[in-house]
Order: C-alpha cells, then structure tokens, then sequence
C-alpha cells in the first residue's frame, strides 16, 4: 500500500512539473505574441532635397500601438553611403560620415529626417536597419528594409548654332 501511494504521489510531483512547464510556455509565447502585435512599422524613403544637392532618409511611423523612447537606424549596404554629421547643411570634409545615428522617436503618423551622403556612384538601392525601443525593457524591435534611392535627374541638352 505504502509503495502504491509513493508511485501515486510521484506521479502527481511529474504532472505537476509538467503543468508548470507548460503554462510557462504558453505564457511566453504569449508575451511574444504581444510584442510582435506592438511592434512599430516604419514606411522608410530617400528624398531628394534642392534638385539633387542633398538627400534625407526619412521615416513615417505608420502603425503600431505604444510610445517609443528611440530608433536607431543603420546603413548597411552599400559602403559609400553615410550619414552627414552636420544636418544643417555645412559640414566639414575632414569628419567622417557615421554609419548609424539616432532618430528623433516619432509617434504615429509623423514623420523624421536625418540627411545622407550617397557617394559619388549614386546607387540604385540602399539597405537599411531600423531598431526601435519601447518604454518596457523587453520592447526591442529590430526590421530591414530595401529603399529605392530616386534617379539623377535628367540633364538638359544645350544645343548651339
């Protein structure tokens, strides 16, 4: 009797540690689940400022739910694009670019800027990493994203006589 009672309670102290994994994985899948629905979403373009002088990727924050306390965005292809130090238009030759620089975070709907250096090959698309941060410690979002940088425009032909 004694033996059967031990294999009854053995068997419950299993279940129940079986239980406990069980609800704590549904549970954190759960929480993935709702971190992923929050999750921003950005609608990222290079502009074209002043007939082709200057160039700003800019980012629209088009849905998501929740505040952002910052973004952080990264050129990754190609090399010879970079983020211009000065954003006010004077920049001096001997700073480097930065490769990856923060946004100002955005709420929904708005929109944000920082200028860019395209190289003297202006490439036809630019890859980028956007990470962005919620007000909770776990809210990390991290997304890439493949922009169309718009073509030079066309140069007016001057025909003499």
């Amino acid at each position: 009797m004694v033996v059967a009672a031990f294999i009854v309670s053995l068997f419950a102290v299993i279940l129940a540690g079986f239980s406990a994994w069980y609800a704590r994985s549904l549970a954190t899948n759960d929480s993935a689940r709702r971190l992923a629905e929050r999750a921003p979403v950005f609608t990222p373009e290079v502009e074209s400022i002043n007939n082709d002088v200057w160039f700003k990727l800019c980012l629209l924050r088009t849905k998501s739910e929740g505040t952002l306390t910052s973004i952080r965005v990264e050129i990754l292809d190609p090399e010879s694009v970079y983020f211009e130090v000065d954003q006010h238009g004077i920049s001096r030759s001997d700073v480097a670019g930065l490769r990856a620089c923060g946004f100002e975070p955005v709420g929904l709907g708005e929109r944000t800027a920082r200028r860019i250096h395209l190289g003297e090959e202006r490439p036809a698309h630019l890859r980028i990493r956007v990470t962005a941060h919620g007000t909770r410690k776990q809210e990390q979002w991290t997304d890439t994203y493949q922009l169309v940088v718009p073509p030079a425009p066309a140069q007016a032909m001057v025909w003499s006589t």
